[in-house]
Parts: structure tokens; sequence; C-alpha cells
């Protein structure tokens, strides 16, 4: 493009101005010429640090990750213990109503005046305490679940000091 043409173009555009002398050389050599070493330099000092940067990301990710699936594991244990927990008291609920089915059962065969009645309520005892042996065992499984003793209160207990003393010495335990 010639220089008038150029002039005329710019003004055409709304620009006073017109760009330096030499300007494309200048873009040429720009384009053509070697990057010097200290741009050289540069350039692998950034894709260093773009690497080191993407490197920090990965393993703050996988960092993330495997506390995430840890937490989640610990809860689904802890879920896991609370629902075996709820079976066991439920089991001890019935394993009470049947121990009390049993007390009455036993107060009938005190009252009862056959010995056909005191057979009957005898294989009724019997029937009541395979169930009450049932039930145990459950209670048992679901006691083992939870991970640990519990106390009748639903109060988890210690399992990891075993203390060897007389129980009926008043010092026991202290």
């Amino acid at each position: 493009m010639s220089e008038a043409r150029l002039k005329e173009a710019l003004t055409r555009l709304g620009r006073r101005a017109r760009p330096r002398p030499g300007w494309q050389d200048a873009v040429r050599a720009a384009i053509v010429t070697p990057r010097t070493a200290r741009a050289a330099r540069r350039a692998r000092v950034a894709y260093a640090v773009a690497a080191a940067l993407a490197g920090v990301c990965l393993l703050l990710g996988w960092f993330l990750s495997e506390k995430s699936q840890s937490e989640q594991a610990a809860r689904a244990e802890l879920r896991l213990k609370a629902s075996a927990l709820a079976d066991y008291e439920r089991e001890m609920k019935v394993l009470k109503t049947n121990q009390s089915e049993q007390d009455a059962l036993l107060e009938k065969y005190r009252a009862a005046t056959t010995e056909e009645e005191r057979t009957r309520i005898e294989a009724e005892i019997a029937e009541k305490k395979r169930q009450a042996q049932a039930i145990q065992a459950r209670a048992d499984t679901a006691r083992k679940k939870a991970g640990g003793y519990t106390t009748a209160a639903g109060e988890k207990r210690s399992g990891g000091i075993k203390v060897n003393c007389d129980p009926n010495d008043p010092l026991c335990g202290l």
C-alpha cells in the first residue's frame, strides 16, 4: 500500500495521525528473527511454573478425594454401628417382653389346678424359653456388630481395660 493511499484510508477512518515510518519492517524483523536467550529462558520458566501448578492442583484434588472417601467410609461405619445398636436395643425390649410373658405363664402354672393345664403351660414356657434364646442370639450378634459391649441403659462400656479383682472389694475399679 502506498503512503498516499494509507494516509487517505486513515483520514477516512477519522485518524489524522499516521503510523511511524518503518513499522512494517519492525514487525517483519520480530517475526523472522529467532528469540533471544532471555526470552527462551522466560518461556521455559513459565512452562515449569505452569507444570508445577498443575501438579499441585492434581495432588490437592487427589488429597481431597481421599479425604472425602475416608469420611464417607467413617460415616457409613457409624451408621452401621448405630443401626446395630438400635437392633440390639429392640431385641432387648423383645427379650424383656418375653421374660414378662414367661413370668405370667409361671404364675399361671402355680395357679393351675389340673395336670393337663400344667403340661400345656409347661409347653408354652418351654416355647418362650426357646424364643428367648433365639432373641438373645440375635441381640448378641447385634451387639458385636455395634462394636462393643453395652450396658442395660445402652451406654457403651470400654472393653480395653480388664480388672482382675474381687467384685466384693470396695476398692475394685478405682
